[in-house]
């Protein structure tokens, strides 16, 4: 989910560079989030904030959360940044 949410913030942002990766920072990774296989399903939130910028990367905190029952839980948490490609090198995914 953070990696989506990161890649979404990416695009919009207008920049030219493409995406070669991803860095992960400080990740933990809680309870495992059951999905019941009923029509209700289950009710998660990903909160994610920008918390600083180092040499042109932009840095996420992010956490996957999940209500049933009105208790929250806390599934993972962490911080999140893309790693963009130079100009002078050619694009490390293709997009299909």
């Amino acid at each position: 989910m953070a990696v989506e949410a990161v890649t979404q913030i990416h695009e919009e942002s207008g920049e030219d560079q493409q995406i070669c990766g991803y860095k992960l920072r400080e990740l933990l990774i809680g309870t495992a989030l059951v999905i019941p296989d009923n029509d209700d399903g289950i009710e998660v939130l990903l909160s994610m904030r920008k918390i600083s910028t180092e040499n042109g990367q932009s840095w996420y905190a992010f956490s996957v959360k999940s209500v049933e029952n009105g208790n929250w839980k806390e599934h993972s948490s962490g911080v999140i940044t893309v790693i963009k490609t130079h100009h002078s090198k050619p694009p490390c995914f293709k997009k299909i």
